[in-house]
């Protein structure tokens, strides 16, 4: 999608100023999910013990922690920022609570 509609400017625009450009850019990105994408030395044709190697890595890695969502930008060129929105899957601050909380708030006006 970010892909998309960084053709969709460049078609646009034939040319990026990031000076010029990023209050524009930044409404586009609006709300998009940030994903770093990490390079690695495997090809696109591994072998069976690098598959299987993976694959064990993959089954024993735990889900995202939080993700970054930009919301704004706020200043100017190389003196401004962006604002994120912070969401946090699991850990402290997940929306998720205990399960003596869950019975605490069930049971809440009852004799128990």
């Amino acid at each position: 999608m970010a892909h998309e509609r960084e053709q969709l400017y460049a078609g646009e625009f034939p040319f990026i100023d990031y000076g010029v450009d990023l209050r524009l850019m930044s409404e586009i990105e609006k709300g998009m999910q940030l994903v770093k994408v990490k390079r690695s030395d495997i090809d696109a044709n591994p072998p069976e013990a690098v598959k299987k190697m993976v694959e064990e890595k993959l089954s024993k890695m735990k889900p995202k922690k939080q993700d970054f969502i930009p919301e704004d930008f706020v200043g100017k060129g190389g003196n401004g920022y962006i604002l994120k929105n912070w969401v946090v899957h699991r850990g402290f601050g997940a929306p998720i609570v205990t399960k003596t909380f869950k019975d605490v708030v069930k049971l809440t006006g009852s004799k128990d």
